[in-house]
């Protein structure tokens, strides 16, 4: 694929057409304003949804969207304008085939969702996620994990997570002020 500086987003971004999807489930998200015609910059984020299937089936069952629409939705509402092109894998599944070094190499950026799991289960989906976060280290592409993704990116690094003996952590936070600059940011207007 084609990489280049974008004068209209100001980033790397792939171009399309030389961007070629992976066969996995791939979402195009364009900016109504912006057709491909007018502003053909791209950007490829693969989003790793790490919630095992039981823990999906459930979701749907209760009418809870999964993870990775949530963080679509999340990243769309917030490219400024850019397109987006989402490549949503499920590597808790029995047929999970996990990309390529080559074909991690093509995106933009990769989002590990939260999971059910914790990164000191001792189970094949914890090691495959494990391993295809050290990988997307490896071949340079950003990333981005909440909670379960920077649990597996501290083991992936060659880190320790432990079961707190205290119990489960929850952060509440209190008294909390938006600065002027907060205020200005896009996620707040």
């Amino acid at each position: 694929p084609c990489t280049a500086l974008c004068g209209l987003c100001g980033g790397f971004a792939r171009h399309h057409p030389a961007f070629t999807p992976t066969p996995h489930n791939l979402t195009r998200i364009l900016p109504p304003s912006l057709p491909p015609s007018i502003h053909p910059c791209l950007h490829a984020i693969h989003i790793l949804d790490s919630y095992a299937q039981k823990s999906r089936d459930e979701f749907n069952r209760v009418g809870m969207p999964l993870a990775s629409s949530l963080y679509a939705d999340m990243i769309t509402a917030n490219s400024a304008g850019v397109g987006v092109e989402f490549d949503t894998i499920f590597p808790c599944e029995e047929a999970y085939v996990p990309p390529t070094d080559d074909e991690l190499a093509t995106y933009d950026g990769c989002a590990f969702t939260g999971s059910s799991y914790s990164a000191y289960d001792d189970n094949v989906d914890v090691h495959r996620q494990v391993d295809l976060m050290a990988r997307t280290f490896e071949t340079g592409v950003s990333s981005f994990g909440s909670c379960w993704g920077l649990q597996i990116a501290a083991v992936a690094c060659g880190g320790k997570v432990e079961l707190n003996p205290k119990g489960r952590e929850v952060g509440v936070g209190r008294k909390v002020m938006l600065s002027g600059e907060g205020r200005d940011h896009p996620m707040f207007r």
